[in-house]
């Protein structure tokens, strides 16, 4: 039988695509962006620019340079194949939504909240018209919004979108289908970001009942559960609740996605803000660092998660006495909120609050806000 020539040279790519791919995970970039830029070429030779496969040797190549901090060259590969996937294939088709996530996440990386958002209300609006609102493309794309809203702190719109999401899952699949599961966790940890403690502990153990419900629901959501639900409880001075909680959740994340991951990030953050409240400073500082350490190299010096961590470490040095190390952090990361937040998001304006705080009663011990 003769070999579609076509077919063959889709095959050897897909296998060179392969081997750059290991590379890549095995962090040896320049390699594998060798490898990539060959096989784009190549791709782009053999079976043209609107092809999947040369679009998603793009997108390949795109993930291989933000790996490597080179946002500018992912964006603007990112940007054209997004913008020739819905012009060949549509708003709505999967490819477009996977070069969305991608371009979306090339911006956030940079600290880009405002192109990102505009990506994915123009999706929403187009899944909305085209598949309606119960479709689950347009749920997935519902939630990605809300989650932007929720990390650039407008709560309102983003708890409009959560609690119209997990209305439209408990409608479809019902009250103890596996995908309530992220609906709850994700209104959940917005109403804990609000101080509505009573609102948001009780659809955290929703979660959890239909999670133990679900043989096949995976560790990874646990992990989620158990650290935001710990952080609820270090908020509620529940301390031994959540410790337990917050440990097993950063062993969870450590086995599944890994020691340099942002999750992992994220719960060494929750355990140093535990071990502060209960004046234990050498573990709160030692837990912070290493949240630092993962988030620079992940997500980069100048995310709003990397400065979160810094103004806890910087609370952390003042209520120790240590004004000087406490007034460099703070000032890194004021420039990073500012800069990539702007001033009248809640987390700057947490900061500054804090730091006028320290600043009138450097001769007392008071506590204050933090996030």
């Amino acid at each position: 039988m003769t070999l579609n020539p076509d077919a063959e040279q889709a095959r050897m790519l897909r296998d060179l695509s392969y081997r750059a791919i290991r590379l890549s995970r095995q962090k040896e970039y320049t390699q594998a962006e060798a490898l990539f830029q060959q096989i784009l070429v190549q791709s782009q030779e053999k079976l043209g620019i609107d092809n999947p496969n040369t679009m998603q040797s793009q997108l390949n190549l795109a993930s291989c340079y933000m790996d490597q901090g080179k946002f500018e060259q992912a964006e603007s590969l990112l940007q054209d194949v997004f913008d020739r996937s819905k012009r060949v294939w549509g708003a709505t088709h999967t490819f477009t939504e996977r070069s969305l996530r991608k371009l979306a996440g090339c911006f956030t990386r940079q600290g880009k909240y405002g192109p990102a958002i505009a990506l994915y209300e123009q999706a929403l609006n187009f899944h909305r018209q085209e598949l309606g609102d119960e479709h689950p493309q347009t749920t997935h794309i519902r939630c990605h919004l809300a989650e932007f809203y929720d990390e650039l702190g407008k709560y309102e719109q983003a708890e409009a979108l959560f609690q119209q999401s997990l209305a439209i899952t408990r409608k479809v699949y019902g009250e103890d289908d596996s995908r309530m599961m992220a609906d709850l966790n994700n209104l959940a940890n917005l109403y804990v970001k609000q101080g509505k403690a009573a609102q948001a502990e009780p659809l955290f153990l929703q979660a959890l009942t239909i999670l133990e419900k679900n043989s096949d629901a995976n560790q990874s959501f646990l992990a989620t559960c158990q650290n935001n639900l710990g952080r609820l409880y270090w908020e509620q001075s529940k301390y031994e609740q959540a410790e337990s909680l917050l440990l097993n959740a950063l062993t969870l994340r450590q086995e599944i996605e890994g020691e340099e991951h942002h999750l992992t990030a994220d719960t060494l953050n929750n355990l140093g803000l535990l071990f502060w409240k209960q004046g234990k400073y050498g573990q709160a500082e030692a837990s912070y660092q290493q949240a630092l350490a993962i988030y620079r190299k992940v997500v980069g010096t100048n995310h709003p998660h990397t400065a979160r961590t810094l103004s806890n470490l910087a609370i952390l040095y003042w209520e120790q006495g240590k004004y000087t190390q406490g007034e460099a952090i703070f000032q890194e990361a004021r420039t990073i909120l500012q800069k990539t937040l702007g001033l009248d998001h809640p987390l700057t304006q947490t900061l500054l609050s804090n730091h006028a705080i320290i600043q009138q009663k450097r001769q007392t011990r008071t506590s204050w806000w933090r996030f």
